[in-house]
């Protein structure tokens, strides 16, 4: 797992800018408050294909890599959560610079 993208899971959570769940997503998302949109990679395809709708093009949304378990861990929710989103630009460019840094760490 990416340390950094674990430990920008936890701050977000933490300052209060992360939602978890499908069901608080969507309103975020609705609400124009998401900024951007993780998904868990063991998400199923229906749940993926709802979110990606309701999204469009105004939300960014980041398969991260992680397990459903995995994120709900580093986001310190000690329960499987397979979506979560941020509510602040500034984490949410932090989280997609890691993600990058994963991916290519991945790559090599």
């Amino acid at each position: 797992m990416n340390d950094r993208l674990n430990g920008l899971l936890g701050m977000t959570r933490r300052a209060g800018r992360l939602v978890a769940g499908f069901d608080a997503t969507v309103d975020s998302i609705k609400a124009r408050r998401a900024q951007l949109v993780l998904l868990a990679a063991d998400l199923s395809q229906k749940t993926e294909k709802e979110l990606r709708f309701t999204a469009g093009d105004a939300v960014p949304l980041l398969s991260v890599g992680l397990t459903k378990e995995e994120i709900g861990h580093a986001a310190g929710y000690g329960k499987p959560v397979g979506v979560v989103a941020t509510e602040d630009k500034g984490f949410a460019a932090a989280i997609i610079k890691a993600a990058d840094c994963r991916n290519k760490e991945d790559a090599v």
